[in-house]
């Protein structure tokens, strides 16, 4: 499996094959990071995840992950989310 570029750990939106391989997917529902992609030329597959970031924030909080794990397991948590794929738990 490919990795999210910087990172050794193979995400779960590699896998998709619903969208071609050219096409980038925004996996939020933020008008503001819609506008970032659209002013730069690029129109992608809108995929709103369905993810509970509060849940994910408060557990890795509680475990006293460090700010890139935090990002990284969001990352991941919507990818799966949009992808129908299952994640692991690593940390």
């Amino acid at each position: 499996a490919q990795s999210f570029p910087g990172s050794a750990d193979p995400l779960p939106w590699c896998a998709m094959s619903t969208v071609p391989a050219n096409r980038i997917v925004l996996a939020s529902s933020s008008p503001s990071r819609l506008m970032v992609l659209r002013s730069a030329g690029v129109e992608p597959v809108v995929s709103p995840p369905d993810v509970d970031e509060d849940a994910i924030l408060d557990e890795l909080r509680a475990k006293g992950a460090d700010a890139g794990t935090v990002v990284k397991r969001l990352a991941q948590a919507k990818a799966a989310a949009v992808t129908g794929t299952k994640q692991t738990a690593s940390t």
